[in-house]
């Protein structure tokens, strides 16, 4: 296959890709545009990612739940409507043209990276666990429907923009936020995954290996995270900002 020959960069950059997205989320923001240049059909871009991602964000979840760093009762709560979305949005990217999602994912990803710098309340609070109020129950649908949604359509920052969820809705501690939406990303990214699969949009030949460099570096950063919390987390969410900001200017 084509492509195959790119795996020598590819893996690699997946790899930091994966560190990344379990520390910060937005690891999409690098993965996504890396399959785009080796110019595949974006439906294959979307394959890739989604492949990796699902076993990356696996990894990520094990270790964030053997650290004690998630709360099984809301994220279940939350899995529910994230299952539903993301069928949603899974079909709805397949009546979309290229040049659709081209110019959708040009517009959206700025936006998302940018919107990291402007939450500034989300590194302060504690919560490791909440009950399963009515109001608790009603935040975690919502949590789940707005990440199914918009991590099926869209992908890149999803880890970010459910970090975000969790922590400003719930005021749990960052690591804890982190676990949390790992664990609702498993479902979303099974399930879109389900639907590349099926219609033969995955090309095994490379996302096999850039899945098991992105699982590599998912479960490390992971453990990372556990370790340094919110001091590494923030910077590390800036950098990858920046980082993408520059490659947008630069062309």
């Amino acid at each position: 296959m084509e492509y195959v020959q790119n795996l020598f960069w590819l893996c690699p950059t997946l790899f930091v890709a994966g560190f990344i997205d379990a520390i910060a989320g937005g690891g999409g923001l690098i993965a996504m545009p890396a399959y785009m240049m080796c110019g595949m059909p974006i439906h294959f871009v979307y394959g890739c990612n989604k492949f990796q991602c699902a076993f990356g964000s696996t990894a990520a979840a094990f270790k964030y739940f053997k650290s004690g760093c998630l709360d099984l009762k809301v994220t279940a709560v939350s899995a529910l409507t994230t299952f539903c979305f993301s069928m949603l949005g899974t079909r709805i990217i397949f009546y979309l043209s290229e040049t659709q999602i081209r110019s959708m994912l040009m517009v959206l990803l700025p936006l998302s990276a940018l919107l990291i710098i402007f939450i500034r309340n989300a590194w302060n609070y504690t919560a490791k666990n909440r009950p399963l109020t009515p109001r608790n129950i009603a935040m975690a649908l919502l949590t789940g429907m707005s990440i199914g949604l918009y991590d099926s359509l869209y992908g890149p920052g999803g880890g970010t923009i459910a970090m975000l969820f969790f922590t400003l809705l719930f005021q749990y501690d960052v690591r804890t936020a982190t676990g949390n939406a790992k664990l609702v990303l498993i479902v979303s990214n099974y399930t879109a995954l389900l639907s590349y699969l099926f219609s033969g949009n995955v090309p095994f030949a490379v996302a096999i290996p850039c899945a098991a460099a992105n699982v590599a570096g998912n479960y490390l950063g992971a453990g990372f995270a556990v370790k340094k919390g919110a001091r590494i987390i923030r910077p590390l969410m800036i950098c990858v900002v920046v980082a993408l900001i520059v490659k947008l200017l630069i062309g």
